[in-house]
């Protein structure tokens, strides 16, 4: 592109993790905000799910306490 500047960039993700997919390839030219890569968010989904479960848990037990205590 005629007349155009080119600059590099560093990118740096709110997570680590793996990339799952790249979405452009080196010298493409991108714009602000523009998706260039999606994140592999098995882990992170994992995690979740293990934090709801836990959850669940403790209110089911808290509930349990509560009755113990009310009779």
């Amino acid at each position: 592109m005629a007349g155009s500047r080119q600059t590099r960039s560093i990118l740096r993700a709110k997570f680590s993790g793996r990339i799952a997919a790249l979405l452009v390839d080196e010298g493409d030219v991108v714009r602000a905000g523009q998706l260039v890569a999606r994140m592999d968010t098995q882990d992170l989904e994992m995690s979740l799910r293990k934090a709801q479960v836990l959850g669940q848990r403790l209110a089911l037990t808290s509930r349990s306490t509560r009755t113990s205590r009310i009779r």
